[in-house]
């Protein structure tokens, strides 16, 4: 019986905790509104801008995405360059 109660009072215990700081997250996050990759995008390479915010360039290879982004007035340095996968899903910045 006494292992019975003991094991309550951990349960107890640990529903008392404060939640997952990953909770706290959220709302941060969606405050920082990142756009959504359009549909119309998949299967093509995007350049993010630095903070991930925002779509820079599009295009159908690497290279032509980085010569976009700079013709957009960013360096290479100043971009993340990724390639949006032929998909269904809908993707964001902080996603990827």
């Amino acid at each position: 019986m006494i292992e019975g109660i003991t094991a309550l009072r951990v349960w107890e215990a640990a529903m008392q905790k404060p939640k997952a700081a990953s909770s706290k997250k959220v709302a941060p996050d969606r405050a920082r509104k990142v756009q959504a990759i359009p549909r119309d995008y998949a299967g093509n390479w995007v350049a993010w801008s630095a903070d991930g915010r925002k779509i820079v360039a599009v295009a159908d290879s690497f290279r032509a995405c980085e010569q976009a982004a700079e013709r957009a007035g960013f360096r290479a340095d100043q971009v993340a360059i990724d390639r949006v996968p032929a998909s269904r899903q809908r993707l964001t910045g902080s996603g990827m």
